[in-house]
């Protein structure tokens, strides 16, 4: 493979590993609905000081959200 190649390989395996992270991440936010049945609400089951954006500039959350299945 030609040396110029690698900033192009480097690029789009960096672009596509952040875009796979970010649909997971999205996939797994209180506010996705994948169980109407057992769970029509699961944005209710957050509770209060728990932090669930993908930034937090004022830091003063608990905990992080963690959704245990999809």
């Amino acid at each position: 493979m030609p040396v110029e190649v690698y900033p192009i390989v480097a690029v789009s395996v960096l672009a596509v590993g952040g875009a796979t992270w970010y649909l997971t991440r999205l996939a797994r936010s209180p506010d996705v609905i994948w169980d109407k049945k057992n769970n029509p609400t699961p944005w209710n089951n957050v509770e209060p000081g728990t932090q669930y954006k993908l930034w937090n500039i004022t830091g003063d959350f608990d905990k992080k959200y963690k959704r245990d299945r999809l």
